[in-house]
């Protein structure tokens, strides 16, 4: 009888050890699982979902290195810090090709400077004079 409980507590032990190990396991994968589905979020579905903004946000596309945009830049920075126009928001935003190739790509820009006004999800292109109080005639009658 001594030897049949000595097995049976043996037993017990390795039951117990086999359900710490499945316990740390499925811990283990859970964990992984919260890890990939947030690093999915933060680097695939976060990015994507800031360019398709509900508000109104005009964008110039700009390159260092291009003639045209160094004329431009400097009139469109007077409006970067306009929060409104006409009391309707607005988000207005130099964008660095160089710096910015995923958000350059996904609006096909393909020439510098190009001006974009993307309203609710449409995208407006803007084609006039690259003067500040142009930019701003031109938000007045798309907003």
């Amino acid at each position: 009888m001594y030897i049949v409980n000595e097995i049976m507590a043996i037993g017990q032990k390795v039951s117990n050890a086999a359900n710490s190990i499945l316990f740390i396991t499925n811990f283990i994968y859970l964990l992984a699982i919260l890890v990939g589905a947030f690093l999915v979020y933060k680097f695939l579905v976060k990015p994507r979902l800031e360019h398709f903004e509900s508000g109104n946000v005009f964008r110039m596309f700009h390159a260092t290195w291009c003639g045209h945009c160094k004329e431009a830049k400097p009139e469109f920075d007077k409006l970067v810090s306009t929060t409104e126009i006409d009391g309707k928001p607005i988000k207005i935003e130099a964008i660095d090709i160089k710096e910015n190739k995923d958000l350059t790509a996904e609006f096909n820009v393909t020439s510098y400077p190009t001006f974009i006004l993307v309203k609710d999800g449409k995208r407006i292109p803007y084609e006039g004079e690259r003067k500040e109080q142009s930019f701003r005639n031109f938000l007045k009658q798309n907003l």
